[in-house]
């Protein structure tokens, strides 16, 4: 698996799914959840962000975990970060702009409706692909 990037919680991994042939974003937790409690309480957090569909949200494919290290199987988006896309200061038309705050918008507004809340959104977690 090929490293695609870490941050606070985690490493994400480019992977494939071998029964449906398709690339898969694997993110595993930084350190094993030694503790049952915070582990369940991961696993059933990540189980209700699995029931979320909305396109501006990645699909997430299965969450389980290897030896208490959780791991989470999700969509893979063929794009790049909204933090490579500041820093390389890509020139953006305003509407562009506008599209991203509305997309991330209605992510988030799908999310709050079932009771989820994303507490690390930043640029880095924004994923723009080739279709914007």
């Amino acid at each position: 698996m090929r490293r695609l990037g870490h941050g606070g919680m985690g490493t994400v991994y480019l992977g494939r799914d071998p029964n449906l042939d398709r690339q898969v974003a694997v993110k595993v937790l930084r350190e094993p959840l030694a503790d049952d409690e915070l582990l369940q309480r991961f696993l059933r957090e990540a189980r209700a962000t699995a029931n979320l569909r909305h396109e501006n949200l990645v699909t997430i494919y299965e969450v389980d975990q290897h030896d208490h290290q959780p791991f989470i199987a999700m969509e893979y988006v063929d794009g790049t970060t909204l933090a490579e896309v500041i820093k390389r200061r890509q020139q953006l038309l305003l509407a562009q702009k506008c599209s991203f705050v509305e997309q991330i918008c209605a992510g988030l507004h799908h999310a709050h409706r079932v009771g989820i809340v994303h507490r690390d959104i930043k640029p880095a977690n924004v994923m723009v692909d080739a279709q914007g």
